[in-house]
């Protein structure tokens, strides 16, 4: 029985292993992982170009998510286009590539992860587009030029910091459906002065425009009435 049970467990050791091989892959400048669905994640670019378009398809099967620092710390890209078969950008997918100014995304995407563009200091204007349900924790954190962000009509929570440190913001419009603002949602933006509230708002949460210096007083006046002090000031 017990060499059995040895043999088992040996036999299912070298299929994980013999799977993990068989799933990591690289194709072209891009490294991938095919799972059990016969979908891909993009999990790398080994390229060069400044404009890079990933494909909807590799070897035959769907591209559905670019993965976790798929293309993080890489300087050299100026643009990216995401096909329509992507669904999902993974966290810190595209963090701090600094030369990051233009990013086309897909009607299909529904979720963009924690920290997936934070840091893209060149990245000027984004417009998320009306599938996507959640951005996550400090998604466009530091995007110091980012001036001008569409966000999502059904979407219903900003989350953690994800607008902090955006230091060009002036204005923005937040989305008919939006239910909640998270703390330090818009920290430290620093030129933001209007914010069109929508009326099925029901909390924005302690901090959430702290170092917000240039509120008007029209925008500053309807967080202090509807919200109260802590909004602004912690």
């Amino acid at each position: 029985m017990k060499s059995t049970g040895l043999k088992a467990g040996m036999l299912a050791g070298l299929l994980a292993v013999i799977t993990i091989g068989a799933f990591a892959q690289t194709e072209g400048d891009f490294t991938t992982y095919l799972d059990w669905m016969g979908n891909i994640t993009i999990t790398g670019y080994n390229g060069n170009a400044e404009d890079v378009v990933i494909p909807a398809a590799i070897g035959g099967a769907r591209v559905e998510a670019v993965g976790e620092n798929a293309f993080a710390g890489n300087a050299a890209i100026r643009s990216v286009t995401i096909p329509a078969s992507v669904r999902e950008i993974k966290q810190g997918a595209f963090r701090g590539c600094a030369g990051l100014a233009s990013i086309s995304l897909p009607q299909s995407l529904t979720g963009v992860k924690a920290g997936a563009f934070e840091d893209c200091t060149s990245l000027a204007s984004v417009t998320i587009p009306g599938s996507v349900r959640e951005i996550g924790n400090g998604a466009f954190r530091g995007c110091a030029a980012l001036a001008a962000i569409t966000l999502p009509r059904g979407l219903e929570e900003i989350e953690v910091g994800v607008f902090a440190d955006c230091t060009a913001l002036r204005t923005i419009a937040l989305p008919s459906g939006l239910r909640e603002i998270s703390r330090d949602a818009f920290y430290g933006c620093t030129a933001l002065t209007t914010v069109t509230f929508p009326p099925g708002l029901k909390d924005i949460k302690r901090g959430a425009f702290i170092g917000c210096v240039s509120l008007d007083a029209a925008t500053k006046d309807t967080i202090l009435r509807r919200f109260g002090l802590k909004s602004i000031y912690g």
